[in-house]
């Protein structure tokens, strides 16, 4: 029970309402008690009705408090159960996966084998053929480039062209857009009068365009040049430079345009320059094979001999990706 001056405790208000209404009520304080302080109340004479001075209690009244002492502990437990946790929204549609699975990383090599024929019979009979390798490894930080190409052609039996190139370079990246290089290049075609020609170069690449679609890389190299030319043409050598472009175009995801300029200028002799052209259009047939047309454009300001100062190539090559 609450002192005096003190309400009842909050899960007990129904009860003490109950005992109010059946009449039955706290004693009055009084001023005098036990030890002498004054005389003691006087008993109160027994209700009709009660059992040995035990008021009887009346039924509403009892109901009511039977009710009351019920609710109680079903309030102060529903006051004691924590509040049911709202359901989590679902993700929302489209919604990227919390772990994404990570790209596949590109191989460090690359590589392509290309043949080309062409025969025709009748009044001339023909023959032109084609073979050209290419192999490639991604500069993580070295890299190497590795080129190889030879074509021919034949009319009646007898050889009317033939040439033959090899190039190998060495790569070094230094930044993301920067690489260096060294390497060194072999050439032959004797219907120009040119029995051999080497090249050394050494050089850098600055990487334009990363791509895709479009990548672009600019190469600047010093390079030393030996010529050994067909009798009685006299041999040269020359220190020069090179100055070249390399431009790729992702059309689609099955078709490609490639485009390679290069500019060779003597420093010993002004007038003695040459220039190369190669132009590629690729379309995939599978992710193996696929269809390459391809065209080269030759010029050399000062020909050797009597010989034009262009020589042109054109072909369609089925291309094998390594």
């Amino acid at each position: 029970m609450p002192r005096r001056g003190e309400s009842f405790a909050p899960g007990l208000a129904p009860l003490a309402a109950a005992f109010e209404a059946a009449g039955v009520r706290r004693p009055a304080s009084s001023a005098g008690g036990s030890g002498g302080r004054g005389p003691a109340p006087r008993p109160r004479p027994a209700v009709r009705g009660s059992l040995g001075g035990v008021p009887r209690l009346p039924l509403a009244p009892l109901a009511v408090l039977l009710l009351a002492l019920a609710a109680a502990p079903a309030r102060a437990q529903e006051e004691l159960l924590p509040e049911p946790d709202e359901p989590a929204a679902p993700p929302a549609a489209g919604a990227p996966a919390a772990e994404d699975a990570p790209p596949e990383p590109e191989p460090a090599w690359s590589g392509s084998l290309g043949v080309s024929y062409l025969a025709t019979g009748g009044n001339t009979d023909t023959e032109t053929f084609g073979l050209d390798l290419e192999a490639k490894r991604r500069p993580e930080p070295w890299g190497l480039e590795l080129i190889a190409a030879a074509h021919g052609a034949e009319t009646d039996g007898e050889t009317t062209s033939e040439r033959a190139f090899a190039l190998v370079r060495v790569k070094r990246a230094m930044a993301e857009r920067w690489e260096l290089f060294g390497g060194a290049s072999a050439e032959r075609d004797v219907f120009a009068d040119l029995e051999l020609r080497v090249v050394v170069e050494a050089g850098a690449i600055y990487k334009a365009l990363l791509g895709p679609p479009h990548a672009l890389d600019v190469d600047l190299a010093l390079t030393w040049t030996d010529e050994d030319r067909v009798a009685p043409e006299p041999d040269r050598d020359a220190f020069g430079a090179l100055a070249g472009l390399a431009y790729q175009w992702r059309i689609s995801a099955t078709a490609s345009l490639s485009q390679r300029l290069v500019y060779h200028p003597n420093f010993d002799r002004s007038t003695d320059w040459r220039a190369v052209s190669l132009t590629a259009l690729t379309a995939a047939i599978n992710h193996r094979l696929s269809v390459k047309l391809g065209y080269e454009h030759h010029y050399r300001n000062e020909p050797i001999g009597d010989n034009d100062d262009v020589d042109t190539l054109t072909r369609v090559s089925l291309v094998w990706h390594l």
